[in-house]
């Protein structure tokens, strides 16, 4: 025997003894019979237990990150089959050479759908001074879904969004480099059409940055009762910006250069849909996610670590709740036992004999 193979049947013995060990009660198995509710109170006291659902982990991913998360439908009753997608559009955006301003504006709903415009970029001769669809300057974009405008009827197709995402980076040269902007979205979603750097700003949910080589993010969740349904039509209202301006040298403004991607995320349901499947409802789960937005930004730089921390606050109240189930379970199982032993008590009184 040689001496090389001495030390791999020492690894293999090793090997073959953790795996024993492991198997002698030391792993935690599921039990099938448990109810959903009794599994997330007992990953309370097992970490190796998740207390968030698959449905729940997949649309939470969506919801965080939807330019590298996997398409998730809504996990919410009732349920139909539906056709999960994701769909892009990739593009430039110059600031005018005039006044130093410029935006990336996206009507989410539009995205759905491949021959309506959908994301709309300045260039350098643009002038204007407030969002607009139209005017010089002005260019509009349609995104890759596999769905017509004419798909979109009761009779056809309904879709529902899951998540909308921009990101945006610095594109041009080293030593043009300069300007700031302005990311929103509305937070009760309304138009934004019209408004102006100046009404941006004014709200505080608007989130700065530098020009810089390095992603920055804007996320767009469905929230309302009428976002949350499918529908028939596609609204195209704006409500989603990224306002731009430029630096000025001397007596003139230098144009920015901005690289962009926008991802959707969502649900099409109906004849057209293909490979629909049901997505298990968790409505619990459903609910903290949507509390976890609530407490979320819509714009951060850094994709993964906003993801990270919006995951661990959806556990952290999953495990919350799980505490109060448990707590819950453990007083009704005591008011069970008491009322056992009050009637076994009862019945064990002799009767009196007249």
């Amino acid at each position: 025997m040689s001496t090389k193979q001495q030390p791999r049947r020492q690894q293999s013995k090793q090997s073959s003894k953790r795996r024993n060990n492991n198997n002698n009660g030391n792993t935690t198995k599921k039990d099938p019979k448990l109810s959903r509710q009794q599994q997330i109170f007992n990953a309370g006291a097992d970490p190796r237990v998740s207390p968030m659902s698959p449905e729940i982990r997949d649309y939470a991913n969506a919801l965080a990150n939807p330019f590298e998360a996997t398409p998730a439908g809504i996990p919410v009753f009732p349920v139909v089959a539906s056709q999960k997608i994701k769909c892009f559009v990739k593009n430039f955006m110059v600031t005018s050479s005039t006044n130093g301003q410029g935006f990336i504006i996206v009507r989410p709903h539009c995205l759905v759908t491949n021959d309506i415009d959908s994301v709309y970029a300045t260039d350098n001769t643009f002038a204007g001074t407030t969002i607009a669809v139209a005017g010089t300057g002005i260019n509009a974009a349609v995104s890759n879904s596999p769905f017509t405008s004419a798909n979109y009827s009761a009779d056809e197709t309904q879709f529902r969004l899951v998540s909308i995402g921009i990101r945006w980076k610095y594109s041009g040269t080293e030593l043009d480099r300069g300007g700031m902007s302005f990311a929103l979205v509305p937070p009760d979603h309304r138009s934004m059409f019209g408004m102006t750097v100046q009404d941006i700003m004014a709200l505080d949910q608007v989130v700065t940055n530098t020009a810089t080589r390095e992603w920055n993010h804007l996320v767009w969740r469905s929230i309302t009762p009428t976002e949350l349904a499918y529908g028939a039509t596609n609204p195209t209202t704006i409500q989603m910006a990224v306002w731009f301006t430029s630096p000025i040298s001397g007596a003139n403004y230098v144009p920015q250069h901005v690289y962009f991607e926008v991802f959707g995320i969502f649900e099409a349901a109906g004849r057209l849909a293909r490979s629909a499947d049901l997505v298990r409802p968790d409505d619990d789960g459903f609910q903290v996610a949507q509390a976890a937005l609530a407490q979320t930004k819509a714009g951060f730089p850094d994709v993964r670590a906003h993801t990270a921390t919006f995951m661990k606050d959806i556990t952290s109240q999953l495990l919350s709740r799980a505490a109060r189930i448990g707590m819950n379970m453990a007083t009704a199982a005591a008011r069970k036992a008491v009322s056992a032993a009050a009637v076994a008590a009862a019945t064990s009184i002799p009767l009196a004999i007249v």
